[in-house]
């Protein structure tokens, strides 16, 4: 994935003449769509509606990018909204098992917010989704180059809970290889991060990234440096 951050073509070239468009109106109940999506998957599990997911996904967002937009705006909303299902689908793969799939779909999503120049999201794609798989299948070192990638290409032009969640990633990646010096500062830097956060400020798509999250995210980074988590202070 280190061409991700190469130069993004405009969203102009998507749109099209067609009768029938695409308007921002219709990505607003996509967008509702997903976020009951979202709010089932953090209640229930990836489990009871994965299929559901993929359905839509195959059928009536597929349907939904093959038409022309109206706009712009109705571009860059609908590839967010796109993204968002495709990167839901690819954490319930992962929680089902299926890490390749999980890999196709982080891709996918990726190829959106490139195609849109939407680097924010294209970098907490790179970092959490894609490291966290990295993770997943046991490769930190490569869940580190994606994160660090990321991070580098942000700088602090992204959000300060999407840089705590990309840092936390940086995090686990360094415990995972027993680094405990550096896992620290980063656990730390993280913290900082999220502290500076303003919610309603964040993006909808790490608005889940909340203190409780982060302490899950140094619990693992503890447990791989042997320590306990009711050991820090």
């Amino acid at each position: 994935m280190a061409d991700w951050v190469a130069s993004r073509p405009s969203a102009t070239p998507l749109l099209m003449d067609s009768r029938l468009w695409v308007t921002t109106d219709e990505v607003s109940v996509a967008e509702s769509l997903l976020g009951m999506f979202r709010q089932l998957d953090h209640t229930h599990g990836a489990g009871p509606f994965a299929a559901q997911v993929t359905t839509y996904i195959d059928t009536e967002l597929a349907v939904l990018l093959s038409r022309p937009a109206a706009s712009d705006d109705a571009v860059n909303a609908r590839a967010r909204v796109a993204t968002g299902f495709l990167e839901l689908a690819g954490y319930q793969a992962v929680d089902t098992g299926s890490p390749a799939l999980a890999q196709s779909y982080y891709q996918r999503a990726l190829t959106l917010t490139a195609a849109t120049d939407d680097r924010a999201y294209g970098a907490y794609l790179v970092a959490v989704n894609l490291g966290h798989l990295a993770l997943h299948c046991e490769q930190p070192r490569t869940a580190l180059r994606w994160a660090e990638s990321a991070s580098a290409a942000v700088g602090t032009t992204t959000s300060p809970a999407t840089r705590a969640a990309i840092t936390a990633v940086r995090a686990r990646a360094h415990a995972r290889m027993g680094q405990e010096q550096e896992a620290s500062a980063l656990i730390l830097q993280a913290e900082s991060l999220l502290d500076s956060s303003s919610p309603g400020d964040e993006p909808a798509w790490i608005k889940y990234f909340t203190p409780a999250y982060l302490a899950d995210e140094v619990a693992h980074c503890l447990h791989d440096l042997g320590r306990s988590p009711a050991a820090r202070s």
